[in-house]
């Protein structure tokens, strides 16, 4: 699978903050409230420069998307080590067929060559076993579980 990535358009992001998961990924889904200020926050947060929002393509089209920097991390976890992190969303069509491997192989090119990090890191939820294996296979090790205050749900800290 040929995986390319570049920066957001204000259409892609339009796009996959309305992606619906089933659960136990539903926790992902972006856009909770249907309402016009809620879903005008959330494409301008992506839209922002802080989070250097990036559109995942496969043949053009928009597949997934990935955030760096603070956008990556979960209240509740320890972040004082440091690294760059990565947040990353894949449209709800494509989970769970091995795609995986080629999101996760560009994200982590994309990284070390637009930010030349020290260390990479990512936050999984903890029913995520999909994820933590596709990540564990590019060289990732758990670092940390923890619960959100949040939500009162587990996480995992890779790096």
């Amino acid at each position: 699978m040929k995986v390319t990535i570049r920066p957001i358009t204000p259409a892609e992001v339009s796009a996959f903050v309305c992606w619906r998961y089933e659960p136990p990924y539903d926790l992902y889904n972006i856009l909770l409230d249907n309402g016009n200020d809620a879903y005008d926050k959330i494409v301008s947060y992506f839209l922002g420069s802080a989070i250097h929002c990036c559109a995942i393509l496969h043949e053009g089209e928009l597949a997934g998307f990935c955030t760096f920097g603070e956008d990556g991390r979960v209240d509740g976890g320890d972040y004082s080590q440091p690294a760059l992190d990565i947040g990353m969303g894949m449209k709800p069509a494509l989970t769970g067929q091995k795609h995986g491997d080629a999101f996760v192989t560009a994200v982590i090119q994309y990284a070390n060559k637009t930010f030349i990090p020290s260390h990479l890191r990512v936050t999984i939820n903890a029913v995520n076993s999909r994820a933590q294996r596709v990540w564990q296979k590019a060289g990732f090790t758990q670092q940390e579980q923890f619960i959100c205050p949040r939500n009162g749900k587990s996480f995992l800290i890779f790096m």
